[in-house]
């Protein structure tokens, strides 16, 4: 039997594979999800902060070399951890971080990035994040917009 969170997230990973046009095939091991009564997002992107219903998870998966997950931002603070090999995050604009296994940081709310695996071997993930109960955990975008970025 399937958890509900995998058959929740399998519509919303082939839409973000389609939309994307890249490669997004990372493989998902663990998915572990709670409601908030209420959680108080920040002000990004120019719009204000706002209350409401949330879900809270813990999400670990792997990205085979080569393997990348398309630019997108989060809502709320994303805490990652690298367990295992090298995770490349750019933003788009000139910042590119290498995150080897032991790694640990903090994805801010309303920043542009994609993540990737430059290889060799296979890249293990753990992240935690909140966002609203109507939303997802990422909000996928066609790219960063490098002029907001610089100033």
């Amino acid at each position: 039997m399937f958890n509900k969170g995998y058959i929740k997230l399998l519509p919303i990973l082939a839409a973000i594979a389609i939309f994307a046009g890249t490669v997004f095939a990372f493989a998902l091991f663990s998915n572990v999800q709670g409601s908030l009564d209420s959680y108080t997002f920040p002000a990004i992107n120019g719009n204000d902060a706002y209350t409401v219903p949330a879900t809270a998870e813990v999400v670990g998966f792997t990205l085979r070399q080569g393997e990348e997950v398309a630019f997108h931002y989060h809502d709320a603070p994303s805490f990652v951890i690298v367990a295992r090999g090298t995770l490349t995050e750019d933003d788009g604009c000139g910042h590119v971080v290498e995150w080897r296994a032991g790694s640990a940081f903090t994805e801010e709310p309303g920043h542009v990035h994609m993540v990737l695996n430059r290889g060799p071997g296979t890249v293990a993930v753990y992240f935690s994040d909140i966002y609203p109960a109507d939303s997802s955990d990422a909000i996928f975008v066609d790219g960063p917009n490098c002029e907001a970025v610089s100033k």
